[in-house]
């Protein structure tokens, strides 16, 4: 495990006081691979529950081989460039 700089597709969703929360961050190989993900799960989900952006974020990352293909995962965002409440 390590301590990098990634761009990573961040999840909020609305708890049962409304509050947005972020609840989930995924790795994503490049800015555009992210916007084009968000673009997919906000067509999905209820605009109103979550919410999602793509950014930088420091995160503590580890290599996941058990797919068919190495990929980064991201086990803890460290600091992050967005407000506490999205």
């Amino acid at each position: 495990m390590k301590t990098m700089e990634v761009i990573a597709l961040c999840m909020w969703l609305a708890n049962s006081e409304g509050k947005l929360e972020l609840i989930e961050h995924t790795y994503k190989e490049s800015l555009g691979e992210c916007l084009k993900s968000s673009r997919i799960a906000q067509r999905e989900l209820d605009p109103m529950r979550a919410k999602f952006a793509c950014g930088k974020v420091t995160a503590m990352v580890e290599l996941d081989k058990s797919g068919t293909k190495e990929r980064w995962r991201i086990v803890k965002i460290i600091d992050h460039g967005y407000k506490d409440e999205y």
